[in-house]
């Protein structure tokens, strides 16, 4: 001991044979603020609690709902297993977030071994950046629809059908088994076709 508390050189090991765990905090236990809890159903949780509420807490999943060998992490919550977790990891890697993952501008999600696909947001434009092979979009059966503005298509493609053009809102184009369709209202005048200036109807 030295006039300021204690001093250990070396390992110090605190052992509970029993599942009751290791609690820092009051003579009650309702103002526990570290404790550690290894019983059988919460291997090896570490929360901090403050006047008995759990402020976070982390460790190996529950029996219950995590196999032994997932890691979990729990914020602003009342129990401290792994039921509350807002972030796990699997032992096969394996990563499940309850809420969004925020980046800052300029901060980019990388995917691939050498970061071959990236997508960011500057500040100003967003953007995918693809450096290996080629940038596949695919929606297994349904649409894939472009839009410039919410509520505005802008093109739309049909699973083993049209690819349609949109000016505005209002399909001008599309491809058709035999060809090209273009629609002709009443209002419109025919096909316009422009090269270097000239008009050609």
């Amino acid at each position: 001991t030295t006039s300021t508390g204690t001093k250990i050189t070396g390992h110090l090991f605190i052992d509970n044979a029993g599942d009751d765990g290791l609690y820092i905090g009051d003579a009650t236990g309702s103002n526990t603020y570290i404790d550690i809890d290894s019983a059988a159903n919460r291997r090896a949780v570490l929360r901090f609690r403050s006047a008995g509420t759990t402020k976070w807490a982390m460790g190996r999943g529950d029996s219950d709902d995590l196999s032994a060998d997932s890691f979990f992490i729990g914020v602003g919550n009342s129990g401290g297993g792994s039921s509350d977790a807002k972030f796990t990891l699997t032992n096969t890697g394996n990563a499940t977030f309850v809420g969004d993952v925020d980046l800052a501008d300029s901060k980019k999600l990388k995917l691939g071994d050498s970061d071959d696909l990236q997508i960011y947001h500057d500040g100003s434009n967003s953007y995918i950046d693809n450096a290996t092979g080629n940038l596949y979009i695919r929606s297994g059966g349904n649409h894939i629809v472009l839009r410039a503005k919410d509520d505005e298509q802008s093109i739309q493609c049909d699973p083993n059908g049209a690819v349609q053009l949109f000016y505005d809102n209002s399909k001008k184009f599309e491809t058709a088994s035999n060809g090209i369709s273009i629609p002709i209202t009443a209002a419109q005048d025919g096909i316009r076709l422009t090269a270097s200036g000239a008009h050609y109807a």
